[in-house]
C-alpha cells in the first residue's frame, strides 16, 4: 500500500526587538473575534458587513499552523471552490469557484493582475506562501472593479509589510526527497521597513518525471515619507524546473517516449519570472481623500521541451519558447461625501506583449526546423467607479467599468448591491452583476501549422450574477450564507469549423449554475476554534459538439448537448479545527469531502457517429492531523 503519511520536520528560529507591553499585560487582556475587513471587493478597506458578496478573508497567522506547503493547499482548505491539480509538488494548479473555467477567475497581487496573458489561468504553484500576510477571496462577478477575467470570482493576494527587526526560518522534509526550506530578514532605519525572502522547494515527485526543483526570492520595502505619504516597492523572482510526466497511459497504448506509469519519460519544463511592483499612496489627515497610484513591470518565460513521433519525418525533439512581457498600472482616487458615503474613481492601463519559437530536430532526417511568431500587443484602458452609500439601515454600493482593449471588442461591466442591516452586526445582502473573461493571445493568434489557428473574430465570455445571502458577526462568530444564480454565454471552445475543418475557437458554448455557499467562523476559547465552509452548485452546461465526422466525404454534423457541468462537485465541504492543548502544544485537524465528479469522452465505435459517453469520478474525502510543539524559539 502507497504511503500516506506525509513525515514533516519544522523548524523555526525567530530573533526580534522586544514588545512595548509585557507578556503578563497582554495575557490579561481578553481577546475578541473581530469582524472581518475586506479591500478586495471595493478596492478600499470596508467591514464585511457593508459587502454585497460573499467574501473571505485568510489571515497566513492562522494559516501558518496547519503545514499547508503551498497556495493550492491552502484554497483547498478554506476557499469552498475547487482545485485542479496535474500532480504532485509544483505541477500545475489552478482554482475554480462556483463552477468557473480557471481562466474565469482573476488573482491579484495587491490589486494587480497576475494572470497569464497566454491563456488566462493563474498557476497556484507560481507563488511563495511565505510572504503572504492575507488573502481575500471574493465569489461573483467583479469585472466592474477589475475588468477582465474576473467574471467568477476574484483571489486578491497580500505580502506581509515588515514591521520589526526579524529572522526566521524553516526546515521541512518528507517522503520522495521534499524538502522545502526558507530563510527571511526584516528590518528598518528610520521611516525604512524592509524585507528579503528565500524559498527553496525540491522533490523528486511521486512518479517517474515527476521531479522538482524552484528557488523564489522577494522582497519588500516600505518608505514612510510623512504622516500623508508613503512608497512601497514589492520585488518577485521565480526560478523552476520540472518534469511532465503527463497522465498514466491506457495499458494497450503505452507511448514509445513513456512506460506504464507516465504518458512521457522526458517532457519538460523551465520557468523564469520575474516582476516588480512600485506603489505611492497620498492621503489627507483623517484619510477623507486618498490617491493610489502603482505601477508594475512582469516578465515571464517558459522553456518547454518534448519528445515524439511524427508520422512522415520519424521521432522529433521539439523546444518550445514563450516569452511574456506586461507593463501597466492604475491610479485611483477615493474621498468621502457627507463623511459616510465612500467614492471611488480610478483608471487601469496594461500592455501585453507575447512572443514564441519552435524549435524541431528530427532524428532520423536530422533535419532542423525553426518557426516563431509574435503577434499583435494588446494595449488596453480601463475607466471604472465605485461607491458606497448609506441611507438609513440601507447600503448601497454601485460599480461600473468601461474596458477599452486593442484586439478585442469594448466591454461594460456593472454591478449593484443592497445591503440591508437589521442589526449592527446582521445583515441582508442582494447582488447583480455583469462580468467577462477576455479571449487570450493563442485563442486569438495561434499560427497555422497545419493544426489550428486563432480567430481574431472572437468575442469575450459573458456572464451575469444573481446573489441573495446575510453575514452575521459577534465577539465569537463571523458567518455568511449565499444563494446564487450564474448564467455564462459565448464560451470560447476550439472546434474542427474552421474552412476544410480547421480547428479553430469559437463562442460556441453556455454555462449555468445555481446554488449555495456556507461559512462559519467560531472561536470557543482561547485554546479552541474552527471553521467550515460547504457549497452545493449543480451546473448545466450547453456545449456544441462533433456528432458526425467522415473522413472521406469531408462531412462533418454538429450537435447542441445539454447536460450537467463536467469536472464540477456539487457538494464541496471544508472543516478545520486548532486546538491549543497546552500554552506551547497544540494539534490542527482538516477535513475535506467532494462529491462525485462527471466527465465525457466520444466513442468512435459507430464511426463516422460520434457518440459521448460519461464517465463517473467518485467522491472522496481527505483527513490532515498535524501537531505543533513550541520549545522558546523553535516549534
Amino acid at each position: 500500500m502507497k504511503k500516506v503519511i506525509f513525515l514533516c520536520l519544522v523548524l523555526l528560529f525567530s530573533v526580534g526587538t522586544k514588545a512595548e507591553e509585557s507578556e503578563e499585560i497582554t495575557k490579561s487582556r481578553k481577546i475578541y473575534q473581530l469582524e472581518p475587513v475586506i479591500v478586495t471587493a471595493t478596492r478600499y478597506p470596508e467591514y464585511l458587513k457593508n459587502i454585497p458578496t460573499h467574501s473571505t478573508s485568510l489571515s497566513f497567522s492562522k494559516l501558518k499552523n496547519f503545514n499547508l506547503l503551498s497556495l493550492g493547499e491552502v484554497l483547498k482548505n478554506f476557499s469552498a471552490g475547487e482545485v485542479n491539480s496535474s500532480g504532485s509538488l509544483g505541477q500545475s494548479q489552478t482554482l475554480s469557484l462556483r463552477g468557473s473555467s480557471s481562466s474565469q477567475v482573476l488573482f491579484l497581487l495587491e490589486g494587480r493582475r497576475l494572470n497569464y496573458v497566454a491563456n488566462g489561468i493563474f498557476n497556484l504553484s507560481d507563488f511563495p506562501l511565505e510572504n503572504l500576510e492575507k488573502i481575500e477571496i471574493v465569489r461573483g462577478p467583479l469585472s466592474s472593479l477589475y475588468g477582465a477575467n474576473a467574471l467568477g470570482g476574484v483571489v486578491n493576494l497580500i505580502p506581509a509589510l515588515p514591521l520589526k527587526r526579524n529572522l526566521s526560518f524553516s526546515i521541512q522534509g518528507g517522503e520522495e526527497n521534499t524538502f522545502i526550506s526558507s530563510i527571511n530578514f526584516n528590518s528598518g532605519i528610520k521611516n525604512l521597513r524592509f524585507n528579503f525572502g528565500l524559498e527553496k522547494k525540491d522533490s523528486d515527485g511521486e512518479r517517474k518525471n515527476s521531479d522538482y526543483s524552484a528557488l523564489f526570492f522577494h522582497s519588500n520595502l516600505f518608505y514612510r515619507l510623512s504622516s500623508k505619504a508613503d512608497l512601497k516597492l514589492y520585488l518577485l523572482t521565480q526560478k523552476d524546473d520540472l518534469g511532465l510526466p503527463g497522465p498514466v497511459p491506457d495499458p494497450l497504448n503505452i507511448s514509445k517516449f513513456g512506460n506504464s506509469e507516465v504518458s512521457s519519460l522526458f517532457d519538460h519544463q523551465k520557468d523564469k519570472n520575474f516582476s516588480l511592483d512600485l506603489t505611492f499612496n497620498v492621503r489627507s489627515d483623517e484619510k477623507s481623500q486618498e490617491v493610489l497610484t502603482r505601477l508594475f513591470f512582469d516578465r515571464r518565460r517558459l522553456n518547454y521541451s518534448t519528445k515524439y513521433e511524427d508520422y512522415s519525418l520519424g521521432e522529433a525533439e521539439v523546444t518550445y519558447s514563450y516569452l511574456t512581457k506586461s507593463l501597466g498600472g492604475f491610479m485611483q482616487y477615493s474621498f468621502l461625501a457627507q463623511d459616510v458615503n465612500r467614492i471611488l474613481f480610478g483608471l487601469d492601463f496594461s500592455a501585453d506583449c507575447f512572443e514564441a519559437r519552435k524549435s524541431s530536430y528530427f532524428v532520423t532526417s536530422q533535419k532542423d526546423s525553426i518557426f516563431s511568431w509574435s503577434p499583435s500587443s494588446n494595449v488596453a484602458f480601463g475607466l471604472w467607479g465605485n461607491s458606497n452609500w448609506k441611507i438609513g439601515r440601507f447600503t448601497f454600493q454601485l460599480g461600473t467599468r468601461y474596458d477599452l482593449p486593442s484586439n478585442f471588442e469594448k466591454s461594460f461591466s456593472p454591478n449593484l448591491g443592497i445591503i440591508y442591516h437589521l442589526k449592527d452586526n446582521l445583515s441582508l445582502k442582494f447582488n447583480y452583476g455583469k462580468a467577462y473573461r477576455a479571449p487570450t493571445f493563442n485563442d486569438l493568434y495561434w499560427p497555422d501549422e497545419g493544426y489550428g489557428r486563432g480567430n481574431k473574430d472572437l468575442k469575450p465570455e459573458k456572464g451575469k450574477n444573481f446573489e441573495a445571502g446575510f453575514s452575521f458577526s459577534s465577539n465569537k462568530i463571523s458567518s455568511q450564507a449565499s444563494l446564487f444564480y450564474r448564467n455564462v454565454k459565448n464560451l470560447i471552445s476550439w472546434q474542427p469549423l474552421g474552412e476544410n475543418g480547421l480547428w479553430q475557437p469559437f463562442n460556441l458554448d453556455r454555462f449555468n449554475s445555481k446554488g449555495i455557499e456556507l461559512e462559519l467562523d467560531y472561536k470557543f476559547s482561547e485554546s479552541f476554534d474552527f471553521d467550515l465552509n460547504y457549497s452545493y452548485n449543480r451546473g448545466e452546461e450547453i456545449k456544441k459538439e462533433l456528432v458526425y465526422d467522415d473522413f472521406f466525404s469531408g462531412e462533418k454534423r454538429f450537435e447542441e448537448l445539454k447536460r450537467k457541468a463536467r469536472f464540477l462537485p456539487e457538494n464541496i465541504f471544508n472543516l478545520n479545527l486548532n486546538l491549543k492543548i497546552f500554552s506551547s502544544f497544540s494539534t490542527q485537524v482538516s477535513f475535506n469531502y467532494r462529491s462525485k465528479k462527471l466527465s465525457y469522452y466520444p466513442d468512435y465505435s459507430s464511426y463516422p457517429d460520434i457518440k459521448y459517453l460519461t464517465k463517473k469520478l467518485p467522491a472522496f474525502a481527505n483527513f490532515d492531523l498535524n501537531f505543533n510543539q513550541v520549545i522558546k524559539n523553535f516549534t
